[in-house]
């Protein structure tokens, strides 16, 4: 997604807020694991949780108190948390939810909002689904981001077949006043769960996830990214009544696997004495600014999003030219040592203002080219091999997120 040849291939290392390439190349990298590394590259305390975990067994047959462990502290911090079971990825946890809502409630279908994974029922959903069946288009249907009439007009058309209405509650868009409140009570109207999807606002907005930062709390929640500082782990988590024993119909060889449970239990304890939260949005609000200053008002670029994800995103109204904009753009940051990505960037505890310096240098010198490329025209001709390729978006048509057309 960075394009052929213009952006390093391949990572050797990563330490804290920066990667190595296999070539040797530094960048201060805004992707963090796609979200999920959280506290820093190699974090010390987490990585000596999961070197203890291993030494002892990795999964030693036989649950560990380790797995109560990190459901008492995921009790702790999120609302929603009564009770929890643990899988290893958040398109998992999302099947495992979708699940839990069809068993507890005796219906089939769902409504979604957002992304939640490649799964084929969320998948069917999209323009285009290879290698799902058709079939699955009648199991779950798909609906606007801040409309709740849209959501309404669903929930009537299906009424008494919806198990659950699932959404990611925020992602670059914020909910409009009264938007998440008025689905968790159009939810109940007609009989089905709430489920936020939370796998990249969990420790992110907040502590407690976007559920603590927006004080709305559904019955079920899926979480991962950072849950785990990079070592894979995710968690369905909901209700007692809904979770005892309707979560027993999730089953994971690697569910109770120690070295993500390691993982987390260090993540959520450094959560307990470190301001990472308050870090993330001073540091996303610092990236923001030096961003609109290099971009400043005549290029076709604006910085939106949640200081805590923050977004660099092209306004040329041509797809194809803006294409070309964004896929030099994103070549010549990491010519300058800086790796940004076309969905956004991940803020993490490792980054400061050291990382800030260099990444509002290197933007600078970007816009400085892309002027010189608007001015004559030559965009196409500065980029180093192929422009990018949105892979998951061109096979589903229509992104992420927004109703199937």
């Amino acid at each position: 997604m960075w394009g052929e040849g213009g952006a390093p291939a391949f990572a050797q290392r990563a330490k804290g807020a920066y990667l190595w390439d296999v070539d040797g190349h530094r960048y201060v990298d805004w992707l963090l694991g796609l979200g999920s590394v959280i506290l820093g590259h190699a974090h010390p305390e987490v990585d000596e949780a999961v070197i203890r975990r291993i030494r002892d067994g990795a999964h030693p047959t036989l649950s560990t108190r380790l797995e109560a462990d990190v459901a008492e502290l995921l009790a702790e911090a999120v609302p929603c948390a009564e009770m929890s079971r643990f899988v290893k990825t958040g398109t998992e946890a999302c099947m495992a939810a979708a699940r839990i809502a069809r068993a507890a409630t005796g219906r089939d279908m769902l409504l979604v909002c957002g992304y939640h994974g490649w799964a084929d029922w969320y998948a069917a959903t999209k323009a285009k689904h290879p290698g799902v069946p058709a079939i699955m288009e009648t199991l779950a249907h798909a609906f606007s981001y801040n409309d709740l009439d849209a959501l309404e007009e669903e929930l009537q058309a299906h009424e008494g077949k919806i198990a659950a209405v699932m959404l990611e509650p925020a992602l670059y868009e914020a909910p409009k006043p009264g938007f998440l409140e008025g689905v968790r009570d159009a939810a109940r109207r007609h009989g089905a769960l709430l489920i936020f999807d939370e796998v990249v606002t969990g420790f992110r907005w907040a502590r407690g996830g976007a559920q603590e930062h927006f004080g709305v709390v559904p019955d079920l929640c899926t979480l991962g990214k950072a849950m785990g500082n990079g070592y894979p782990i995710a968690a369905v988590c909901g209700r007692r009544e809904i979770m005892d024993p309707h979560a027993l119909v999730v089953s994971s060889t690697f569910g109770g696997e120690g070295v993500g449970l390691a993982a987390a239990q260090a993540v959520l304890e450094a959560y307990r004495r470190k301001p990472v939260i308050g870090h993330l949005w001073r540091i996303g609000a610092a990236f923001q600014r030096v961003a609109r200053e290099a971009f400043a008002e005549d290029l076709p670029f604006v910085c939106d999003g949640y200081p805590c994800k923050p977004r660099i995103r092209c306004t040329e109204e041509d797809p194809e030219r803006a294409r070309l904009l964004m896929s030099l753009l994103l070549q010549k940051a990491a010519e300058y040592g800086v790796l940004l990505h076309l969905s956004g960037e991940n803020v993490s505890y490792a980054h400061g203002p050291a990382e800030i310096t260099d990444t509002g240098d290197g933007l600078a010198s970007v816009a400085a080219c892309l002027r010189d490329a608007l001015l004559d025209g030559r965009i196409r001709e500065r980029l180093i091999g192929e422009p990018y390729v949105e892979g998951y978006r061109a096979i589903a048509g229509d992104g992420y997120g927004g109703p199937r057309t």
